[in-house]
């Protein structure tokens, strides 16, 4: 099985670590601890990559090492931090919160910008097979993942890493960041598809719907470019129509914003009134120390809003229980997992209809061709209807 590299990566990385190779372990075994560095960056969408090693050690197995039978993964890491490749964070005992791992900044400055080129790397196909997450088994994911195998599917792999090393090298995106969007991307070039159902929500997790939204521009279905339709305010809409089929008594001025207006930038005008310097002092669990949470414009606010939905320590709880004083409880009571299940109860089942058509979820959205526009508009139309839910706005993009 070979996995694509860049080939800047590869040099460096061949610097590093080519004393290590086959004393005891192979090239292609650290290679394969990369890959899964990687695939959890961009599949978590973080800066750095987690997973329990107790989980992954069986993937790379046992072997006797300077005489004495070891984990393989245990080896692999030693090694890659002696080398200066990765770094991690302390097991927090705790809370259990596993180690994160982050590319060591030496290994990163060891990494020059050259002219764009791509080099293969051999893993052994059963260690690929372990580390990897393809092919689903669900039906509802079936579909996506085989239009995505598909050659009818392509990425302009050479752009769209140029559009994000010019993010990196203007300093917008860290070097993890870099990485974890480089390899969405080679992977859905090369037809490395991870497709995963969420096990409470039941959204399907493709690298479709995991890369940056920009990247989607370089994408194409046979051969033409794809746009796209989401429902505004999804999560606040969903909120909106339970409230009003479970509780019809009461005042639902929320569901009067969220319908007829905009219900993020109803709330960050507010904010904004009152808060003129666009930030609020929290504390960062993490790192253990005080940080600042800006709130500058609507996209900001609509985190902010999810978060103090879902449970989250927010300063915007106050403005909401002013203006909707009486759902604030009832807005609090809804968990993420209850939302996806309605969103992809509506999204995932047009995707699959107009499979033919080579249709892309992305959660509250799907990707089609130009030319497909009114089929896939009258076709969610069709579908809200279907579920009861009425006053809905889908935008194009």
């Amino acid at each position: 099985m070979t996995i694509t590299f860049t080939q800047e990566f590869i040099i460096a990385f061949d610097e590093a670590m080519e004393k290590e190779y086959d004393n005891p372990l192979p090239k292609s075994d650290y290679i394969g601890f990369i890959y899964k560095i990687e695939q959890s960056l961009f599949f978590n969408n973080s800066e750095y990559a987690y997973f329990s090693n107790n989980e992954i050690r069986n993937n790379f197995g046992r072997k006797k090492i300077h005489g004495k039978m070891s984990w393989k993964l245990d080896y692999i890491i030693k090694k890659l931090l002696q080398n200066d490749v990765i770094i991690y964070s302390d097991y927090d005992k705790a809370t259990g919160q596993t180690r994160h791992y982050y590319y060591n900044s030496i290994f990163i400055w060891s990494i020059k910008e050259n002219q764009l080129s791509f080099v293969t790397e051999e893993i052994p196909q059963k260690l690929y097979n372990r580390i990897s997450k393809e092919p689903p088994t669900e039906e509802k994911a079936i579909c996506q993942y085989e239009l995505l195998k598909s050659d009818r599917f392509q990425i302009k792999i050479e752009e769209a890493i140029k559009w994000i090393d010019t993010l990196y090298y203007n300093k917008q995106i860290s070097f993890n960041q870099k990485m974890a969007y480089s390899r969405c991307v080679i992977d859905m070039h090369n037809k490395e598809i991870i497709t995963i159902v969420g096990e409470k929500g039941g959204r399907v997790y493709t690298n479709f719907n995991l890369i940056k939204k920009e990247l989607r521009q370089y994408c194409t279905m046979d051969g033409e470019s794809l746009m796209s339709i989401d429902l505004k305010s999804a999560q606040p809409y969903f909120i909106s129509q339970i409230l009003k089929k479970e509780y019809p008594d009461i005042d639902n001025k929320f569901y009067r914003v969220v319908t007829g207006g905009d219900i993020y930038q109803y709330v960050y005008d507010i904010w904004a009134e009152e808060n003129p310097k666009g930030f609020y002092n929290s504390w960062n669990v993490k790192t253990k120390s005080p940080m600042k949470v800006n709130i500058s414009d609507r996209e900001d606010m609509k985190i902010e809003f999810m978060k103090m939905i879902f449970g989250g320590r927010s300063p915007i709880t106050n403005i909401v229980k002013k203006e909707f004083p009486d759902i604030l409880l009832i807005l609090k009571s809804y968990r993420a997992a209850e939302l996806q299940q309605i969103e992809s109860g509506i999204f995932i089942p047009v995707q699959n209809k107009l499979n033919n058509l080579g249709v892309l979820s992305v959660h509250d959205s799907l990707y089609f061709k130009e030319k497909d526009w009114v089929t896939v508009e009258l076709a969610l139309e069709e579908q809200f209807k279907q579920k009861g839910m009425t006053d809905f706005t889908l935008k194009i993009n």
